[in-house]
């Protein structure tokens, strides 16, 4: 069974991927995919940015994310 966990980053969704680590720590055989969604970034925010590594790389921004649920 693969599990679709919707992540923004807000306490909603990181809520939403503790319960489905808990989940699958209660048993249930399940991978997840972590998914995400945003409007499409317009070229002033890229330059008004205050992190442009972020709009450069945003999957890495979200690996930090991530990482800091699993630690």
């Amino acid at each position: 069974m693969k599990i679709l966990v919707p992540s923004d980053g807000s306490d909603l969704a990181l809520d939403a991927v503790r319960h489905a680590l808990y989940l699958q720590r209660c048993g249930l055989q399940a991978s997840f995919v972590l998914a995400t969604a945003q409007e499409p970034t317009l070229v002033y925010e890229m330059i008004l940015a205050p992190a442009a590594e972020v709009c450069r790389s945003p999957s890495s921004s979200m690996r930090r994310w991530i990482d800091g649920v699993f630690s």
